[in-house]
């Protein structure tokens, strides 16, 4: 699985607060099953696992939190880059907004 900015992604794992940014967000922690956004993709080097800057808003538009996450700590709810047949984007899925 190959994900990428703007992907609408599941948390699958517990994060270390030490990946969690203190500076945004209204201080939630990082949940198992907390619906994100891909916002950044860090370089990768040759032989080592994609690390990505996802960030978690709630339904009201603000920042729960703001954190580093591992590719195998996130499960792809929906693909910000994939097309249905007729061109059009799918909707991003229920409670994620």
């Amino acid at each position: 699985m190959k994900l990428q900015e703007l992907d609408m992604v599941r948390v699958t794992a517990q994060l270390p607060e030490d990946r969690v940014d203190p500076a945004f967000g209204d201080a939630s922690t990082p949940r198992i099953g907390d619906l994100a956004a891909i916002v950044d993709a860090y370089p990768v080097p040759t032989g080592q696992e994609p690390v990505f800057m996802v960030e978690c808003v709630s339904p009201e538009g603000v920042v729960r939190w703001l954190a580093d996450v591992y590719q195998s700590e996130l499960e792809l709810v929906s693909s910000a880059h994939r097309m249905m047949p007729d061109g059009r984007r799918p909707a991003p899925p229920r409670g994620s907004t």
